[in-house]
């Protein structure tokens, strides 16, 4: 696993941090490594290097935020102990999920132990010319900037690497839509019936956005296929209601089939404005994509979700397993339970034969109910694979919710909070 020496970059911290560097030169520290160590891993705007970033990691995980305000361990130790392994991102432009999902080689190994996604990455994976996450996308950051495609070929640095450490200040582009906004969207309008769409992605045309609306809620299945190359599939809903997809907008589903493997997204939605996004990943493909709907009286998946929970487990200490089943009779089953003080928490959902979710909520308001904004972590492993979450969490009640995806399964949940 990563430990502080491989997170470490002396020069970049030196660099950033001319008062450390002051220090450092006046003998008050032996090295900049010394100074993180003892001072700068509790200080908020220190980054050991350009590849972990402490704001960024406390504001993406606030019971990890929780537990350093209480002093009880610094961010990027949290990381190295638990959070690598929980599979949580240390930096914007890391997607653990999507890495793992895009690399099907990786994630075996990975399944056997002793080496995380984001290790991969950095010791491998960039230098393989691997993609760390939707924000970067190495074949077109090499192809736009030929010096620095020249420069790597001598070795010794990636093309991410010189996009995080130079790049981002130099202002070169990390992907085709970088600027907090998908390609312009043909609206599609009121999808009420079956319909097919086709098209293409590829070096010249990357993605193509659709911008469609449901007037009542509906169950949508979208399908793309037909591909000779790989691309994938997300779905977004317009959050702003500005008819523009953004980054910004809620993030709803996406599917990273390899290859030219078909992808599918089923969901049920309320009423509103959504957003289908085809993504090239490799190559150049033509492609199908199907959206199927059909009529549909709830619409809790992960959008407008108000879910009041079946059965309370009271506070939650010693490890349980509880058993139960979701099809299309039952959609999804929520669990109350209570967390008293700091405990690592960690839920594993097996035994399944169909594709069942895993999500986890606070109840922040107090309110008894999950709600969507109460979400705070979700494991979307696909077809019968298990789902983990993993968390640090502080007193407080929460709700951990096991939701059909697709077909009908029983399922073994384990809980424990130690």
């Amino acid at each position: 696993m990563l430990d502080i020496n491989a997170l470490f970059d002396e020069s970049y911290y030196l660099l950033r941090n001319t008062d450390v560097a002051n220090a450092v030169s006046g003998g008050s520290f032996s090295s900049g490594l010394e100074h993180f160590q003892e001072y700068g891993q509790f200080e908020r705007h220190r980054n050991p290097s350009a590849f972990f970033d402490t704001s960024f990691y406390l504001e993406l995980y606030p019971d990890v935020s929780a537990a350093v305000e209480r002093g009880n361990l610094s961010a990027i130790e949290h990381f190295i102990d638990y959070g690598q392994v929980e599979g949580r991102d240390p930096i914007t432009e890391f997607n653990s999920s999507l890495y793992l999902a895009q690399n099907a080689d990786v994630n075996a190994v990975i399944q056997q132990g002793g080496l995380s996604a984001y290790q991969h990455f950095l010791q491998f994976g960039q230098f393989e010319r691997r993609d760390p996450g939707y924000d970067f996308n190495t074949s077109y950051y090499l192809q736009q900037n030929p010096d620095v495609a020249s420069a790597i070929q001598t070795g010794g640095f990636s093309a991410f690497e010189h996009y995080i450490e130079y790049g981002i200040t130099e202002g070169r582009l990390s992907s085709p839509q970088q600027f907090g906004s998908y390609s312009a969207a043909r609206n599609l309008g009121n999808i009420s019936s079956d319909r097919t769409i086709s098209g293409f992605v590829g070096n010249s045309d990357p993605e193509d956005v659709y911008r469609f609306t449901l007037n009542t809620n509906r169950n949508l299945a979208l399908t793309l296929d037909g591909l000779s190359s790989d691309a994938d599939l997300r779905l977004l809903r317009d959050s702003n209601g500005n008819g523009v997809a953004e980054f910004t907008d809620q993030f709803i589903a996406s599917s990273v089939a390899f290859g030219n493997q078909t992808d599918e997204i089923s969901r049920s939605l309320p009423a509103g404005t959504y957003f289908a996004i085809v993504d090239q990943f490799s190559g150049n493909t033509n492609y199908n994509l199907r959206f199927s709907t059909s009529p549909n009286s709830g619409g809790n998946d992960g959008t407008n979700v108000n879910l009041t929970p079946e059965r309370n487990l009271g506070t939650l200490s010693a490890a349980q397993t509880l058993n139960g089943f979701v099809g299309d009779s039952n959609r999804s089953d929520v669990y109350r339970f209570d967390i008293d003080g700091s405990r690592f928490f960690n839920a594993r959902l097996n035994g399944l034969i169909s594709d069942a979710d895993l999500f986890l909520y606070q109840d922040f308001n107090r309110d008894g109910v999950a709600s969507y904004n109460e979400r705070i972590a979700f494991s979307l492993n696909i077809s019968n694979q298990p789902d983990q979450i993993s968390r640090l969490l502080t007193t407080g009640t929460y709700f951990v919710e096991v939701e059909q995806y697709r077909g009908s399964t029983f399922y073994n949940l384990s809980l424990s909070a130690i």
